[in-house]
């Protein structure tokens, strides 16, 4: 009996037509030395690297419900970042490489599943002897025009596609959008690494090509696909690590960073929060998305909103997903993406029961476990978040203040506190270090340090409920610590709104949390980190998190432009621009 995978050359031209280069032998190389990566990702900081080998690729469907008892075929399956999870999700896995060196990366890395057949070849010279219920192209459809030879490849290329699906199969297509705003704010084209190409619909080149949301729906219609639903990924396919769609698009405030350009340098000509935020007022986000992930001939995805930390330590690697239920109610569903994150999940189910016997002012969420994932009940209302950006695009201080003084009620009361002497212990210093400063200041024996503004929710009855519980220690925390999270992560998020409003000292003060307080209470929350992401994270993941927004100023591939340099540069472009030179040089 088989028990690994099949490399099938049958189909093999003797030339492998896409390739990025002699770093794959490189990357071939590690796959047959490496089953886990994260060393070799934290020290090599090459893209083909982080793109082939990246766990976060998985997250672009790790969320989607697959039927176990079916069969996939993954056309353009580069070097195999998403054959493994679709050998997890079903059962029978057909990955289409034209390059039989990334096969052989593929082989060396999948060899134990046994229900994965790699064909060797162009798609145009296969037979198959089966149809499939899933054919998927990841970042595939975009170069129909170089390897399929008619008038209107990409066209034709998914009419040959959909002979190969069964009556009721689902095609899936994860592409970028070519009206991407980052795109407009400075990022080249990922294919053609000119400025403005997609937006300016690709005069140079007719080999490869990216869509609209518009175009890409007619596209699939006249192929055969009338029916399709769109997904947005952030900050884009490649590295996802948020899905929307349709049915539940982001909100003001949410998209809180510029999208990072991997391979090459890139240009912030403004600042794409705020960009986003007006966007989203204005109901046109999915036409700036940076990427689609499309699902074709599918009568539904319940599934509507996912978020993955998989840049935690494995043991506390989460999903977070919101489901629509039949009667259009919202159930959110939180569960382990590793095996060792699995007694993390039991332990949240735990944080309720011990919460819902100690909270007497507030409302807790109910939640159950349920096949080792947690369900949590839905409220409707808006977050405490949402409430105090509001209050802050009004340039409301006292609306603030008031709500502000809400919360600090809540987290100084909905358990017992009590003032003096601070009882440090291991539990304790293993998470949090060891602070001589704290002995002496009012401390909660149960911390609910997960009380953030984001967690909190205000219902039509005017009720708060606090929504997610995921970190909860039943040992000795300072309140104002609690507090102070909170506040440090809103005024990160929101910085650009807080500017000329109300400084982050304010903030603090407001809730009366000192100038000392702060500087202790980073160091907790920096020791926090490194105990939910691991002493050994990379510096600048560790920056990146606790800033939540995309440091540009501290990267190496990403040049920001600033005050006149920004107009030397528009200047010059322009001035080209009135030459007809379509591929400006700016450097």
């Amino acid at each position: 009996m088989n028990h690994s995978a099949k490399l099938n050359l049958s189909f093999y031209s003797g030339k492998d037509l896409y390739s990025d280069g002699d770093i794959e032998n490189d990357i071939l190389h590690i796959v047959k030395q490496y089953t886990d990566f994260t060393e070799i990702l934290s020290n090599d900081n090459r893209w083909p690297v982080l793109y082939h080998l990246s766990p976060h690729r998985r997250n672009i469907l790790e969320w989607f419900d697959f039927n176990k008892n079916s069969s996939l075929l993954e056309i353009g399956a580069g070097c195999g970042a998403l054959t493994g999870l679709f050998c997890e999700k079903v059962d029978n896995v057909v990955a289409v490489e034209l390059s039989k060196r990334r096969s052989e990366i593929i082989f060396n890395r999948h060899k134990d599943k046994a229900n994965l057949e790699i064909i060797v070849g162009n798609l145009n010279d296969i037979n198959f002897e089966q149809q499939f219920d899933y054919i998927t192209l990841i970042g595939v459809l975009e170069y129909a025009g170089m390897f399929t030879d008619t008038n209107n490849p990409y066209r034709d290329f998914l009419r040959q596609i959909r002979n190969y699906l069964k009556p009721n199969g689902v095609l899936i297509i994860a592409i970028e959008n070519k009206f991407g705003l980052k795109y407009w704010a400075g990022a080249k084209e990922d294919h053609t690494n000119r400025l403005f190409d997609g937006i300016e619909n690709y005069l140079t080149t007719n080999s490869v090509k990216t869509f609209g949301k518009y175009e890409l729906k007619n596209l699939l219609a006249s192929a055969g696909f009338p029916k399709s639903e769109f997904y947005y990924a952030l900050p884009d396919y490649k590295i996802p690590s948020t899905i929307y769609s349709d049915k539940y698009l982001p909100r003001i405030g949410q998209i809180d960073s510029s999208s990072p350009n991997y391979d090459s340098d890139r240009y912030l000509l403004f600042n794409e929060q705020l960009a986003y935020d007006n966007i989203i007022l204005n109901n046109q986000f999915d036409f700036f998305a940076n990427s689609f992930l499309v699902f074709c001939n599918l009568e539904i995805v319940p599934t509507i909103y996912s978020k993955f930390n998989r840049h935690r330590l494995p043991k506390y690697q989460t999903e977070t997903s919101i489901l629509l239920q039949k009667d259009s109610q919202l159930t959110a569903i939180k569960r382990a993406i590793t095996p060792q994150a699995i007694e993390h999940i039991k332990s949240i189910s735990s944080n309720y029961e011990l919460l819902n016997r100690h909270y007497n002012n507030i409302g807790l969420v109910k939640s159950r476990l349920v096949n080792e994932q947690i369900i949590f009940d839905h409220i409707n209302g808006k977050t405490l978040n949402q409430l105090l950006l509001e209050a802050t695009l009004k340039r409301d201080k006292t609306l603030l203040g008031n709500l502000l003084a809400n919360y600090i009620n809540i987290a100084r009361t909905s358990v017992p506190t009590k003032s003096g002497y601070y009882k440090s212990n291991a539990d304790f210093f293993a998470v949090f270090g060891q602070h001589l400063e704290l002995e002496q200041t009012e401390y909660s024996e149960i911390a609910n340090i997960d009380l953030c503004f984001s967690n909190i929710i205000l219902d039509k009855n005017n009720n708060y409920h606090v929504i997610d519980y995921e970190w909860v220690f039943d040992f000795s925390i300072p309140v104002n610590y609690v507090i102070f999270r909170s506040l440090f992560y809103f005024s990160l998020q929101y910085n650009s709104y807080l500017t000329n409003f109300i400084s982050k000292n304010e903030l603090m003060n407001l809730c009366n949390i000192s100038g000392p307080e702060i500087v202790l209470y980073n160091n907790l929350e920096l020791n926090f980190q490194n105990y939910v992401l691991g002493k050994t994270t990379d510096d600048q993941v560790k920056r990146n998190y606790l800033k939540n927004c995309f440091d540009l100023k501290n990267t190496t591939n990403t040049e920001q432009i600033k005050g006149s340099k920004i107009k030397a540069k528009i200047n010059k472009f322009l001035n080209k621009a009135k030459k007809r030179i379509c591929t400006p040089n700016i450097t």
